[in-house]
């Protein structure tokens, strides 16, 4: 049997420009970095080369794997050598803190603290042992950090880990954090007045302490975080995650004790604390054109007081899902409540979930008719033990939507 030899054929792929190449490569290591690079390097020589000589492809450091094994080291240190001067992406993960922990920390250390000037993120998983996280941020207690746009400590969430955060104070990055966008904060103490919760876009803080202060107090530091962070899109405050505080049916109105102010960037605001009456007084406080979510588990549910406040005051045009419920069971609106409840629904119009409960409709008979008119993009309503409900009332509120066909309609 002989066989010919081909001629080596040259892709046309090849024939790309190097920078367009370039931008090619950077597009498709954005979902998987470590997978993209490695891969990429066996194609050819010349995407080889290419892939080579850009530092934003090798920037994403996982410490994935037990750093016992040498070569897992030495491939590290080959690839932050390659990095050059590209803002580095940190991830460490529990595989690379296994037993040694602190000895192996303490290499990851070695590794990355030179570059600290470079960090562009740092995200902590959640299993990462006590002692070894307590060791690399006290080494960090003096240093700056001026390119780190991102920082999380991920929350543990098994019960005999948790506990762990009450003799540790976060005193990471004394020199400052001024690129900081992102930040996620758990498993540690820290100062509330500290100069990391200025100019936010995403914060979310899981603090113990919280459980322990009054509404006012707790009030005061997330409003004052929104001031300091006039761009926050999402604001995750919680205490204990293992037993979140259900919101109560007998809240009261919260006290106008402060000026209303204004956020234009709020998006999404989960702050499960005093059950439910934080929440209460931020739609009192602070007017949110542009949030759509403050529902998020465990649920927030909307009483009777706040109707006026949504209807008047504060309206939220871009809301995506609320609840309403009652402080009593079967409770009949009140006049003022039942003339302002439909103003507020109105003033939702992007509403695509609402959830009613416990309410006597059966004195406010224009409002359920009307609802599919107010609310167009509605996907989903749920009503939960409400009287004054019919099949001709429910009849007329589907004939008089504008595309009820995709109304998924829940009755119990």
């Amino acid at each position: 049997m002989h066989l010919a030899l081909r001629p080596s054929q040259k892709s046309p792929i090849l024939d790309l420009p190097d920078d367009l190449t370039y931008l090619i490569f950077l597009t498709c290591n954005h979902d998987d970095p470590q997978k993209f690079s490695t891969v990429i390097l066996r194609v050819c020589s010349q995407w080889r080369q290419i892939a080579l000589a850009i530092p934003e492809l090798w920037s994403t450091i996982n410490f994935d794997k037990n750093l016992k094994e040498k070569h897992v080291v030495e491939r590290i240190q080959a690839q932050l050598e390659r990095t050059q001067l590209a803002p580095l992406h940190i991830h460490i993960f529990e595989l690379a803190i296994q037993k040694p922990a602190i000895k192996n920390m303490m290499k990851i250390c070695q590794l990355i603290l030179p570059l600290v000037q470079r960090w562009g993120s740092l995200t902590i998983q959640k299993d990462i042992p006590h002692r070894a996280l307590r060791l690399l941020f006290d080494r960090l207690a003096n240093t700056s950090a001026p390119r780190l746009e991102k920082l999380a400590i991920e929350n543990v969430v098994l019960w005999w880990r948790w506990g762990m955060d009450k003799k540790w104070k976060f005193k990471a990055f004394g020199g400052g954090m001024p690129s900081l966008r992102y930040l996620q904060l758990s498993r540690c103490r820290f100062d509330w007045n500290s100069h990391m919760f200025d100019n936010l876009i995403e914060l979310e803080v899981h603090d113990a302490r919280l459980l322990t202060m009054n509404q006012d107090k707790v009030t005061t530091i997330v409003l004052d975080i929104l001031i300091r962070s006039p761009q926050l899109r999402h604001l995750v405050i919680t205490g204990d995650i293992r037993h979140p505080l259900a919101p109560t049916r007998s809240r009261s109105r919260p006290p106008f004790t402060r000026e209303t102010i204004t956020h234009n960037a709020i998006k999404r605001i989960n702050v499960p604390l005093c059950s439910g009456r934080v929440t209460d007084a931020l739609l009192e406080l602070v007017k949110m054109p542009d949030l759509e979510d403050l529902t998020r588990e465990p649920s927030y549910y909307i009483l009777p007081f706040s109707f006026h406040t949504l209807a008047r005051v504060n309206p939220l045009p871009n809301i995506l899902c609320i609840r309403i419920d009652v402080n009593a069971d079967h409770y009949t609106l009140s006049p003022p409540e039942s003339a302002t409840l439909p103003l507020a629904l109105q003033a939702m119009g992007r509403l695509e979930s609402l959830d009613l409960r416990a309410l006597d409709l059966s004195q406010n008979d224009f409002c359920l008719p009307n609802l599919l008119t107010w609310l167009p993009s509605l996907a989903y309503l749920k009503l939960v033990d409400c009287i004054g409900l019919s099949a001709s009332t429910i009849r007329e509120m589907l004939d008089r939507g504008r595309n009820p066909k995709r109304l998924a309609l829940a009755l119990y």
